[in-house]
């Protein structure tokens, strides 16, 4: 294992964090454009709660409206790619081409002792920090009733949703009466939510979404009504809103509305993955035999290139499994499923056959190729 000087990786890194975050973690860069401006977030998505600081050159920090802030760049990194701070070290080392000292048997053993220690108190913060969530997780779902009746029905109704008993009895999504949010300039109101459970790839919650809605049912008048709590880690994570049917065939979409809309036209069960970034590291489970990706269009290119991502990325590490991308008609404007479903778009959903003929001809070709 390498050994770095903290104090000289840190001095030389000062002033390079533009270069070594490109490079470490693009996907801090995802917005068209100023890294400093608004943007989405690369850990869990969203449209704008992201940017870098203004000075972030220097110090390579960053802040997330939903995450939280995030003062350098060793920060930065352990943030972005759920890294140990050890590994951030020696990475920015490695990349900064730093120097490492000639050693003594003593002071090799001095500085592993020292990450040693740096690491230790860093699972234990980590720990802290987790089990902190895990109480704010709880007291919000522990405040939550049935969608049934309750201004969560008006908000789907008006964008052509209706829930089907499959959504209900998944038990993903629930209502609560007056939840508290904070906007970006730190102030507090209460509003009806949707609360949608966040589990991972094992059905461990790891966060909660929460649409703010007024009550008359429309989406909260606040800077960004959709927000997401502190996570236990996001990677393949999402809201599954419905069981996994004996026919093996999953759908996929990035918004809830989105998923639910895909439900409520097809009667496909379909989980939300929440945002683009994290579609990208979906991994379906194994009774899942056939995925259909419901993706979005977007102005830019996000919502396509991860759906294509994600299906690359299945091919290789999940042979056994057809995957399928279905695109909105959308004559080249900014659409996902709920646009369609709400009639926005000339064309509608593709039929029961018409998948199914999709399938059938992709595993042809799977089958032709190997």
């Amino acid at each position: 294992m390498a050994l770095y000087e903290v104090a000289k990786v840190k001095a030389e890194a000062q002033n390079n964090w533009d270069a070594i975050l490109r490079n470490l973690a693009p996907q801090l860069f995802l917005g068209n454009g100023n890294p400093t401006k608004h943007h989405l977030c690369p850990v869990h998505g969203g449209k704008d709660g992201f940017r870098l600081f203004s000075d972030y050159q220097k110090s390579g920090g960053c802040i997330c409206n939903t995450c939280g802030s995030f003062p350098d760049g060793f920060a930065t990194l352990k943030w972005a790619n759920n890294w140990t701070f050890r590994q951030a070290l020696e990475s920015v080392g490695e990349f900064l081409g730093t120097g490492r000292s000639a050693l003594t048997d003593k002071e090799k053993a001095d500085l592993e002792k020292s990450q040693k220690e740096a690491l230790q108190a860093e699972m234990l913060e980590k720990e802290k920090k987790d089990n902190q969530t895990k109480k704010t997780i709880k007291s919000i779902w522990d405040g939550c009733t049935s969608l049934k009746g309750s201004v969560v029905e008006t908000y789907l109704k008006s964008r052509g949703i209706e829930l089907s008993t499959r959504v209900i009895l998944s038990g993903a999504l629930k209502y609560h009466a007056s939840l508290m949010a904070r906007d970006e300039n730190n102030s507090v109101t209460k509003h009806p939510a949707m609360v949608a459970e966040v589990t991972d790839r094992d059905g461990n919650v790891v966060a909660l979404h929460r649409t703010f809605l007024s009550e008359s049912g429309c989406k909260a008048d606040m800077g960004n009504p959709k927000k997401i709590t502190h996570s236990l880690g996001m990677e393949g994570a999402s809201i599954k809103l419905g069981h996994i049917p004996k026919s093996g065939v999953l759908g996929i979409a990035e918004g809830i509305e989105t998923a639910l809309s895909v439900n409520c036209a097809t009667g496909m069960t379909c989980w939300a993955t929440v945002s683009s970034t994290i579609m990208r590291t979906f991994v379906p489970p194994k009774e899942v035999k056939r995925l259909i990706i419901w993706a979005d269009y977007d102005d830019n290119g996000c919502g396509q290139k991860s759906a294509i991502e994600l299906k690359n990325k299945l091919r290789q590490i999940r042979p056994d499994l057809t995957v399928l991308v279905v695109w909105p008609k959308n004559d080249g404007k900014k659409c996902d499923w709920n646009d369609v479903l709400m009639g926005k778009t000339v064309k509608g959903f593709p039929s029961h056959a018409q998948i199914c003929s999709a399938i059938k001809n992709a595993e042809q070709l799977s089958s032709a190729n190997n």
